[in-house]
């Protein structure tokens, strides 16, 4: 909502002020007195690419504020070269988490992420 009290669709939903009105049950007798707008043929030839969200962006955290504080914890970053070069740091504890906590992440695309297990 915005300071009018407005609702604001949420970005990437479809957005549907632009069609026809919407009819009651027990207004079906005056369905045909309604006029409906027909649909402009330039704008529906137009192709409209979905926009394709991660899951990360799903839940709201912005992806280089995600990836940018990644890279400033220690203990991440232990982990991240852990799992890439198989480097351990130096420091005596850096380098008890990294091995504990190696079997439950994975680095994908530069990111650290949790390792998922389903049960069967």
């Amino acid at each position: 909502m915005n300071e009018d009290n407005e609702i604001i669709p949420a970005p990437g939903l479809i957005d549907v002020r632009g069609h026809g009105p919407v009819v009651e049950d027990d207004d079906r007798e005056n369905v045909a007195d309604l006029e409906y707008e027909t649909p402009n043929t330039e704008q529906s030839e137009k192709v409209v690419e979905p926009i394709v969200c991660s899951s990360v962006d799903e839940f709201g955290l912005k992806m280089l504020r995600f990836i940018a504080e990644q890279k400033r914890t220690p203990r991440m970053m232990a982990l991240i070269g852990f799992l890439e070069s198989d480097a351990l740091p130096l420091d005596a504890q850096l380098r008890v988490k990294a091995l504990q906590m190696a079997p439950h992440y994975v680095v994908r695309n530069g990111v650290l992420v949790r390792r998922v297990h389903l049960r069967a």
